[in-house]
């Protein structure tokens, strides 16, 4: 199987513009640091929300992230991985910083539990998902609640899979590029962790 030149010419591309975007923010160009900022804020932003299901907490964490950036980009070495994924393993380090300092049990906001992801609850339902607002339906209130908890008790890896792939929208190769796995190994990540919410929430 031949790769498509064109696809290898825009991932080449891609990756040189990326080199010198991070080039620029080493010498602290706030350009450069603008343009990070902007293309991938509402990533890390959703990714932390998917882990502390606190809009206020996911934004202050989501501007620690780069100001980590910004004091770690001097040590940081570009080596053709998508530079958004050193800014997930800071947003990584800085969730799991936050969630060694909280309580282990807070109240919960029902908005929490409505905002996750519809695609991930089809996955792992008893029931159908209700046709009317969820608020409503006290029974799929509770099965979300179930689902949360069920997800924050995952292996941290297989956790990140779900949260990459039904939070964030992303292929097993992007996913891949974030937590250093074939997307062989991804898919079989993804897998393990669907059949394990399956069976707790039985």
């Amino acid at each position: 199987m031949h790769n498509d030149p064109a696809v290898s010419l825009t991932f080449t591309v891609a990756s040189d513009y990326e080199a010198e975007l991070v080039a620029r923010a080493k010498e602290r160009s706030s350009k450069a640091w603008d343009e990070i900022y902007a293309r991938h804020y509402v990533q890390i932003y959703r990714y932390i929300h998917a882990r502390v299901f606190d809009p206020h907490v996911a934004e202050d964490l989501a501007s620690s992230v780069f100001l980590g950036a910004v004091k770690g980009i001097g040590a940081y070495q570009y080596r053709g991985q998508p530079l958004l994924a050193w800014l997930y393993r800071i947003a990584q380090n800085n969730v799991s910083s936050y969630h060694r300092t909280t309580l282990r049990h807070r109240v919960v906001a029902l908005s929490t539990i409505t905002e996750l992801p519809a695609r991930l609850f089809g996955q792992t339902a008893r029931r159908r998902e209700p046709e009317g607002p969820l608020e409503a339906d006290p029974g799929a209130v509770a099965e979300r609640m179930d689902l949360r908890e069920a997800l924050a008790e995952l292996p941290q890896a297989q956790r990140e899979v779900l949260i990459l792939k039904f939070f964030l929208g992303m292929d097993a190769k992007e996913i891949g590029a974030i937590v250093r796995k074939e997307p062989a190994a991804v898919y079989s990540l993804q897998a393990r962790a669907l059949n394990s919410l399956r069976r707790r929430l039985r």
